[in-house]
């Protein structure tokens, strides 16, 4: 999968999980759905529960998404 594939994978989460939002806003709940359990899509280890409420629509553990961000700032 590329950076493209990745990326409107993601914005497509992001849109799902906004719509859900809106969808639980309006029949008065206050409930979000979180994801239970979610594999890093770079190293395969589950990404934590407190990371997933606190992100639901993420696609990496921290350390995969700390290296990915320091590479797309370095360039390599």
């Amino acid at each position: 999968m590329d950076e493209i594939d990745r990326a409107q994978q993601l914005e497509e989460m992001q849109r799902q999980q906004s719509l859900a939002v809106i969808q639980s806003r309006r029949q008065g709940k206050t409930l979000m759905s979180v994801p239970k359990y979610r594999e890093c899509e770079d190293c395969g280890e589950s990404i934590p529960q407190q990371r997933l409420q606190l992100n639901p629509t993420t696609l990496r553990c921290v350390d995969c998404q700390t290296k990915s961000e320091r590479r797309g700032k370095h360039g390599y």
